[in-house]
């Protein structure tokens, strides 16, 4: 398959941010998204190459993360992210075991921006990671496969971003049924898809409840 010029030229950036002088300055925020994501996927955020990575893509400018199946993304290139000022838009950390609450906490915490999280597969990630997740244009959240999370985390997830339209919640199975009304009572018609598969039944009440505070919910 032959490859585009702009992959080639991005593939030789990624492997050159040691070598090419104020490459950062010169590069279109989309670029600088697109050259994170190929580094990720590459596992090439080394301790060697990190500062590099870190001084020339991570800008206020960025609107979106993909992180997905790194070892190395960790605490500390949350918090440095962090340190940039960017305001996301879109937020995607997957199967990332590193991750823990302390880096999910000062991350979102000035995430004021935030339209889409998607937060998979996060072994470490409790309640307390979630404490700090407030964006009045949030919509979408994925939390699926994070087995700690329990329900005091989601009650200030719904109760800090009302306007949460899809909440997937599959395998989060610390949740019990008590967290029904808060997701009813906080997110009532705004929500249009909920993922409750983490619960194994779910009693007359709760669906009662769902049915007539969520009035937008297709499935």
């Amino acid at each position: 398959m032959v490859k585009k010029l702009k992959d080639l030229c991005l593939q030789c950036i990624s492997r050159n941010l040691h070598t090419i002088s104020q490459v950062g300055k010169l590069l279109p925020t989309q670029h600088k998204e697109a050259l994170l994501r190929r580094l990720v996927d590459h596992d090439m955020l080394t301790l060697d190459y990190l500062p590099y990575v870190t001084y020339h893509l991570f800008s206020p400018a960025i609107k979106k993360i993909c992180f997905n199946r790194c070892p190395q993304i960790s605490d500390s290139v949350l918090i440095q992210l962090d340190l940039c000022l960017c305001r996301l838009e879109n937020i995607t950390i997957n199967i990332c075991t590193q991750v823990t609450d302390t880096g999910i906490e000062v991350l979102m915490s000035k995430q004021t921006e935030l339209v889409v999280l998607k937060l998979i597969n996060l072994p470490h990630l409790t309640c307390k990671g979630l404490q700090t997740i407030n964006s009045k244009k949030l919509r979408q959240v994925d939390l699926h496969n994070c087995g700690n999370i329990g329900d005091k985390g989601i009650q200030s997830l719904v109760t800090k971003n009302t306007n949460i339209r899809v909440l997937n919640l599959e395998n989060c199975y610390k949740l019990t049924e008590e967290i029904i009304p808060d997701i009813a009572n906080c997110l009532n018609e705004n929500l249009e898809e909920l993922n409750l598969g983490c619960l194994n039944t779910l009693s007359d009440n709760g669906l009662s409840l769902l049915a007539n505070r969520c009035k937008n919910l297709r499935r």
